[in-house]
């Protein structure tokens, strides 16, 4: 039996609210609407998944597979502005944290407006949301060199943490995409 979730998203928006035109790298091809958003999270509680932060996700992997309860986790990544507007009331609703794992700078061909305003990402400690680090400009970091590599990582990273006047303890990997020197960085 599975005890362990993680549940990754990127955009929940209206159908009607998909932009026609976009960057590769805004990744519409993974959107949810609102309700079905709601549908997934309100059927996992149903059905026994208690929903947890990911810092008491990671802490409660120590414990033994048999005593743990169905442990789920909400995470989103790159910051997208339809995020703060469409699945952060879902969220709140249902009283469910999360992880925003959000990209410091430029992405290329993105809209501005497409993405987390700096207010927003401001704002969403008070929602029960932790913000991670998601890379400087979502770059393919296993085809970087070391330097640029680090910089990609530690820039995010103190960034956000200047920003949000946080410590920033979680990374995702763009794409997924991982190799040992990314590993390590």
């Amino acid at each position: 039996e599975f005890r362990l979730m993680i549940l990754m998203y990127h955009h929940v928006c209206p159908a009607e609210r998909v932009p026609r035109e976009y960057a590769p790298l805004e990744g519409w091809q993974y959107c949810l609407s609102p309700q079905q958003f709601l549908s997934q999270l309100t059927s996992l509680q149903r059905w026994g998944w208690q929903f947890v932060s990911l810092q008491d996700y990671c802490a409660r992997l120590a414990e033994p597979i048999s005593s743990r309860a169905r442990l789920a986790c909400v995470t989103f990544d790159d910051g997208w502005a339809d995020n703060f507007e469409f699945a952060l009331p879902v969220l709140s609703q249902l009283g469910i944290p999360a992880v925003i794992f959000v990209v410091s700078g430029e992405m290329s061909g993105v809209p501005q407006h497409r993405r987390m305003s700096v207010i927003q990402l401001l704002s969403l400690r008070q929602h029960g949301i932790t913000v991670g680090a998601h890379s400087s400009t979502h770059a393919v970091l296993p085809r970087l060199s070391a330097a640029a590599l680090q910089s990609q990582v530690a820039d995010c990273r103190h960034l956000l943490q200047d920003l949000t006047g946080e410590s920033i303890d979680f990374f995702a990997y763009p794409g997924g995409r991982i190799s040992l020197p990314v590993v390590d960085a």
